[in-house]
């Protein structure tokens, strides 16, 4: 079964909307470097080295704080069982509220096991 392209039609956020994350999150993750690589001819953004491994955690923890502020502290909830989940999770632990990771059945062990330590549940669900 085809599932249907997301909407993506939606408002795009302004500059406001982005300093104001860019502030929520500050006291919360690693400010990451800016590398040159020779190799590519470019920069690289070391985001490997937030305390998840990935940039993922920024949206997941900016949702969870912006939750935070307008009063609303229900369980984060995702299926994921790459980066996200492990940003998810972690964001959560992070703002004291519980989540749960909804993982793919036959995802590896060594997945649940990293989601469920950040926060929470990781639960085995439908691929």
């Amino acid at each position: 079964m085809k599932m249907a392209d997301p909407d993506v039609t939606g408002p795009r956020p302004t500059r406001s909307d982005v300093l104001a994350a860019s502030h929520r999150l500050a006291p919360h993750i690693v400010r990451t470097p800016l590398s040159r690589s020779r190799r590519f001819g470019g920069l690289l953004k070391l985001e490997n080295l937030q305390a998840t491994g990935a940039f993922k955690v920024r949206g997941a923890l900016n949702a969870a704080l912006a939750g935070l502020e307008r009063g609303d502290s229900r369980t984060l909830v995702t299926g994921s069982a790459g980066n996200h989940g492990l940003g998810v999770a972690w964001a959560a632990q992070r703002c004291n509220v519980p989540s749960v990771v909804v993982l793919p059945r036959g995802a590896p062990r060594s997945r649940a096991h990293r989601r469920k330590g950040g926060a929470g549940k990781a639960a085995s669900g439908l691929t």
